[in-house]
């Protein structure tokens, strides 16, 4: 209605083509991000069964999804970060949503499962350290 009243039907159909168009063409590309850039860059501290990493710097772009490596091992969990001071606006707008009661049985992770996860990566790791210290 304001691209029309600002420019007439050019205007209308110009501001159609901005809140309808560009925002699936910038979501689509959100998506697509999270699924390439999210299984090359960062770290691997849950799990190595696939590619997935957690990064901060692409949790700051996609607002938390960048915490793709807990997502893959965790699939079940609300959250992707984790950790308190991990960026994740969508895990803290789903957790206001329950404390509204406009959204019910939200899963988590336990932390055991997750810190033994995380022991298992390190586990491996130091294996694989001490393993190409022999061969050395």
């Amino acid at each position: 209605m304001l691209g029309f009243l600002w420019n007439g039907w050019t205007g209308a159909f110009g501001a159609f083509l901005i809140t309808r168009v560009a925002r699936i063409v910038v979501l689509q590309h959100g998506t697509f991000l999270i699924n390439s850039a999210c299984h090359t860059i960062g770290r691997q501290p849950y799990s190595t069964k696939c590619s997935a990493r957690d990064s901060f710097f692409l949790a700051l772009l996609t607002l938390g999804e960048g915490y793709h490596n807990y997502h893959h091992e965790f699939q079940y969990d609300y959250r992707n970060g984790v950790k308190p001071w991990q960026m994740d606006p969508t895990k803290w707008v789903i957790w206001m949503l329950s404390k509204l009661r406009l959204v019910r049985g939200l899963r988590r992770a336990s932390a055991d499962k997750i810190r033994s996860a995380q022991r298992d990566i390190g586990e491996r790791a130091a294996s694989a350290l001490a393993e190409c210290s022999l061969v050395a």
